[in-house]
């Protein structure tokens, strides 16, 4: 049986960078949308707040509101929508509709 290092293989590294973030995120964590919801007002970079955890990391219900506390939206999303925040990020305001 022959077995790699998955470091030899960047694609295979990112994944598992990735899926290992994707498995810390927990209620009350904020979360940044990576894909746009516009039936629901969002863009993809808009920050919001995990309120439920489903399936053990499955998909997130995660709350957006305005920079004053107003909900804009509260979505059930699946992982592949929402991602970690990362240390080194800085919200950005934008008006809603």
């Amino acid at each position: 049986m022959v077995c790699g290092d998955w470091r030899d293989n960047p694609e295979i590294g990112y994944s598992l960078r990735r899926a290992k973030k994707q498995a810390m995120i927990k209620e009350l964590d904020p979360v940044v949308l990576t894909e746009s919801l516009p039936e629901h007002g969002l863009q993809a970079g808009d920050v919001g707040w995990v309120v439920m955890v489903h399936a053990e990391g499955a998909g997130y219900e995660v709350e957006f509101t305005t920079l004053a506390g107003e909900t804009v939206s509260v979505v059930t999303v699946p992982a592949r929508a929402v991602r970690p925040v990362d240390r080194r990020e800085i919200a950005h305001a934008r008006m809603v509709a």
